[in-house]
């Protein structure tokens, strides 16, 4: 037979258990966020100067030496923005 005051404590027990799982879900919703922006970031950025200019002398070099034309450039670089779109989404967490 339960009495009032541990019918209290278990439902005080219960919130406290339940603020600790939604603060928990909050801090891996910002861990995973921040990560994704640190490695979705830099890799886009390096997509858009591909995709929308004539691409640094670094990437054309390469291209160059790998035998590709430099007009593939352009359509790999707006590919990447898009890949790197899809893949932050698709991870994307509840």
């Amino acid at each position: 037979m339960q009495t009032f005051a541990s019918t209290s404590v278990d439902a005080a027990i219960q919130a406290q258990v339940q603020n600790s799982v939604v603060k928990s879900q909050r801090r891996n919703k910002i861990i995973y966020w921040t990560l994704t922006l640190v490695m979705f970031l830099p890799a886009t950025a390096g997509a858009v100067v591909e995709a929308f200019t004539h691409g640094p002398a670094s990437i054309v070099k390469i291209m160059i030496a790998l035998g590709y034309p430099l007009y593939l450039m352009k359509p790999l670089g707006v590919a990447k923005i898009f890949g790197g779109i899809a893949t932050s989404r698709a991870s994307c967490p509840g």
